[in-house]
């Protein structure tokens, strides 16, 4: 059996370092005067535009309006830029690369994206460890505000890529993760690296602690 992997970014593979939240932050100053904006935002699992929107109703009472979300975003992307190349904590996560490696190498294995970040920001991100060309194509932000239905874009994409692929997996580290892989229809893959706790991710197919115990469950699929 050959089976398409969907992988989040954040909390799964990498972790910023706080430059999403230090982009943000300057964005929220220039355009609504709100400092810190991010400070006690928790957005584990949830996409860039979701995250404007909610950040505009936490500080301005209101909702963004769609032009706001847009004109949000577009600063923001070149600042997370310049604040991945100067974050100092930014991490990857245990046996991300070699986990990825592994599965580019194999024949019933291919690998797309599933992320709540914008197609520009997932490239950012993975461009500071060399991993965006691993990737085919995948379901984002650009897609949807909404995880189900930008997982549901990448599992299409990644299907018409490779029409052989008998079953998908979403590999990820909250539990929107697992939400999104149950109304896109596919097994999913929760590893404990993000804010997440194990008893909060056990509705998962598979729980794991690392990447490191990806490729067993792997094998054991495909038989």
């Amino acid at each position: 059996m050959t089976i398409l992997y969907l992988f989040d970014i954040d909390g799964t593979i990498l972790r910023s370092g706080g430059a999403g939240n230090r982009g943000l932050n300057q964005v929220f100053k220039q355009k609504f005067g709100v400092s810190d904006a991010m400070t006690g935002y928790m957005a584990g699992g949830k996409t860039d535009p979701l995250i404007v929107n909610e950040l505009v109703q936490r500080h301005l009472d209101r909702d963004a309006t769609a032009l706001e979300i847009q004109e949000v975003i577009a600063a923001y992307l070149p600042l997370l830029k310049i604040e991945l190349a100067n974050s100092p904590e930014f991490k990857i996560m245990d046996w991300a690369i070699e986990c990825i490696d592994w599965l580019e190498k194999r024949d019933d294995a291919f690998l797309c994206l599933a992320t709540g970040n914008m197609r520009q920001a997932a490239k950012h991100k993975l461009d500071v460890i060399s991993l965006w060309r691993k990737f085919a194509d995948g379901g984002f932000a650009d897609d949807s505000g909404d995880r189900r239905e930008l997982v549901k874009a990448g599992k299409a994409r990644g299907l018409a890529l490779f029409p052989d692929c008998r079953q998908t997996v979403i590999v990820g580290d909250t539990p929107r993760d697992i939400d999104a892989a149950r109304a896109a229809d596919s097994l999913v893959i929760a590893v404990t690296t993000g804010s997440f706790t194990r008893d909060e991710l056990l509705s998962a197919d598979y729980v794991i602690d690392s990447l490191r115990e990806l490729p067993e469950i792997h094998r054991a699929l495909v038989g």
